[in-house]
């Protein structure tokens, strides 16, 4: 199960790679020199290591009895769900420069537990939400090669979609032109190709879950190396690229009155990690793995069909079942 090859981003079985070694040689630098949280009275004997060797959060600690018990809480959440991740039989590998460097998830994930900048309570929902997807794509051997091509499908449809209003711009004067600038139909043309890029602005939301990334990273030229330089990542970001370029074109001939504004990847990212449990408790995309609803209480993330007894999200299923079923099969 996994991914089914190493070099694209593909996952390997465990025990083929080194993860063995790096597990058992972090365990101690990570979570500290104990087995479990929480096997000492002593908050700061049972605490994460921060990149320094020191104790994450615990040092000089000073807080009320009901603080100090949620932050023993918090730990042994973050050593249960690196314990779930060594279980799986196969974990997510990161390819970096071509494939030549493969960053094992496990690192990603004590990136986050390290990571100061944010606190305990946004960590552990990150890593929850990375435990999750690593244990779905560990049962779903076919899900990187359907982002791969779905992406790969938004990129010719942007710049075909590029291609047709860059010639309308150039000769808009022209009675042809003129109306078709003005039609209906050009206009919904433009808003399905943001459909294609919102898909691909959830995939790629996914991934940065999965690696941990933090929430505040967008997608942005020059940025490729916070998101571990992943190939796909790097498609996405050229998805963006074009996407920029073809509303600028839209904008200035009329046809939107405004750049069409899409729900960029770090709120997509903030969104769902804040409501980690959604897509556990109320179901999730099986193609962008983003949640379906947001929480118990609150509306529909968004719209979603049912195919095949999966769900899946309206722009997602729009595009996937629509056009590259046969595809994906």
């Amino acid at each position: 199960s996994g991914f089914p090859s190493s070099g694209d981003g593909f996952s390997k079985d465990n025990n083929s790679i080194n993860e063995k070694d790096y597990t058992s040689r972090n365990e101690a630098e990570v979570f500290g020199e104990f087995s479990a949280f929480g096997s000492s009275d002593n908050p700061s004997d049972s605490g994460v290591k921060d990149a320094d060797g020191h104790d994450d959060d615990w040092t000089g600690f000073e807080g009320s009895e009901q603080e100090r018990d949620h932050s023993t809480n918090t730990h042994k959440i973050f050593s249960n769900l690196r314990r779930k991740l060594c279980n799986l039989k196969s974990l997510p590998e990161i390819p970096q420069n071509g494939g030549d460097c493969n960053v094992p998830i496990l690192e990603c994930f004590d990136k986050c537990v390290s990571r100061k900048s944010e606190s305990m309570e946004n960590r552990r929902l990150q890593l929850e939400r990375c435990v999750f997807l690593s244990e779905m794509i560990a049962d779903n051997n076919i899900i990187y090669q359907q982002w791969k091509i779905i992406i790969s499908n938004v990129n010719d449809d942007l710049q075909i979609g590029t291609k047709v209003l860059t010639y309308l711009a150039a000769n808009c004067e022209e009675e042809d032109s003129k109306m078709m600038l003005q039609s209906r139909k050009l206009h919904n043309y433009v808003l399905g190709l943001s459909e294609c890029v919102r898909l691909v602005r959830f995939i790629a939301a996914t991934i940065g879950d999965l690696l941990c990334v933090d929430i505040g990273f967008d997608l942005k030229s020059g940025t490729l190396a916070n998101w571990y330089n992943h190939p796909l990542v790097a498609d996405a970001q050229v998805i963006e690229d074009l996407w920029a370029g073809l509303t600028s074109i839209a904008a200035n001939v009329g046809l939107l009155s405004t750049q069409h504004e899409l729900e960029k990847i770090p709120d997509i990212r903030a969104r769902v990690v804040s409501h980690a449990s959604a897509s556990i408790n109320q179901g999730f995309c099986h193609l962008t793995l983003q949640p379906l609803c947001i929480s118990d209480n609150e509306s529909a993330l968004t719209d979603y069909v049912v195919s095949t007894d999966k769900f899946y999200t309206t722009s997602a299923a729009r595009y996937w079942i629509n056009r590259l079923q046969n595809k994906l099969k």
